[in-house]
């Protein structure tokens, strides 16, 4: 492999950071997972738990189209969500929960667990697992008109053979957009909650990566609609920049019962461990596949 090939992989790899995570204006310092308030905004307090709910098990189906590339064929991207985690694209039964032992942190140990990472030739996919210390809330429970919420944690990224070979800090802010109707896949949702983050994802000098994400989330239904923005940079010659929309395909949501939710985890859910595969790399990166595993504590 040519010296020219190895940085694009490596910034390929960063981009793939940005599109599990959903905000960083310097290096984290409270890195507790959890959010808190950076304003001091009045009003009521509005509970995303309703919103945020899942029927466990569960199978969604988005429609995946590139904004900034009306040429591309638009594709289905398929979600399942259980009681450990939620699996996204080709990493559909591709591996066993728990993902821990996909992760080596001492040496190169042989019979260990391999993720299956979709493709005949090893190489032409760029692979990476992600590791959360402590594991980070997804979404705040709860969030008032007008606030900001934030929340940190420190990352260890490793590569497609479960070696670690970064180490960076994140950071994540919330915004609560509004209250209103959405038109996702031909259907139209009623007072959905529409929220709005930023999150930076930082490996010292030598990359960066910011991600912009507005989503749409029913209540009772879970998310319905989501519009990303990828940008970034590695060893500071390699930029990104990307746009991507996501709409449900289910005319009809389920209505998740409260005993399945609540068997599954305690809302909001924390990222503990990912899985993720980019079958696009730079300069239009893409997911292929994603998989994410909640954390089993608060």
């Amino acid at each position: 492999m040519g010296l020219e090939s190895a940085w694009a992989n490596w910034a390929t790899g960063f981009v793939l950071l940005a599109g599990v995570l959903a905000g960083c204006r310097g290096p984290a310092s409270r890195f507790t997972g959890s959010y808190d308030s950076d304003s001091r905004s009045g009003g009521e307090a509005v509970d995303l738990t309703p919103y945020l709910a899942m029927p466990i098990p569960a199978t969604r189906t988005y429609l995946q189209v590139n904004s900034d590339d009306p040429g591309e064929l638009s594709r289905r991207y398929e979600q399942r969500y259980g009681f450990a985690g939620r699996i996204g694209g080709s990493l559909i039964g591709r591996f066993d929960w728990p993902l821990a032992p996909y992760f080596d942190r001492d040496s190169n140990r042989p019979n260990r667990p391999r993720v299956a990472w979709p493709t005949g030739e090893e190489r032409a996919v760029e692979a990476f697992l992600i590791e959360f210390d402590p594991p980070i809330a997804e979404w705040p429970a709860a969030i008032r008109p007008g606030e900001a919420v934030e929340a940190m944690t420190r990352m260890r990224a490793f590569d497609r053979w479960g070696i670690p070979f970064a180490e960076g800090s994140a950071r994540r802010w919330v915004r609560l957009g509004g209250i209103e109707d959405v038109v996702s896949g031909g259907a139209t949702f009623a007072d959905c909650v529409r929220l709005e983050s930023d999150t930076d994802l930082w490996f010292g000098w030598w990359a960066f990566v910011g991600l912009r994400e507005t989503v749409w989330f029913a209540r009772g239904g879970g998310l319905v609609r989501r519009v990303e923005r990828i940008k970034g940079n590695a060893l500071l010659i390699f930029r990104f920049n990307s746009t991507y929309e996501y709409e449900l395909l289910d005319e009809a949501v389920a209505q998740p019962s409260t005993e399945a939710v609540g068997a599954a985890h305690e809302l909001p859910r924390r990222w503990a461990r990912l899985a993720i595969c980019l079958d696009r790399g730079v300069p239009r990166p893409r997911i292929g596949g994603l998989a994410v595993e909640w954390s089993k504590g608060p």
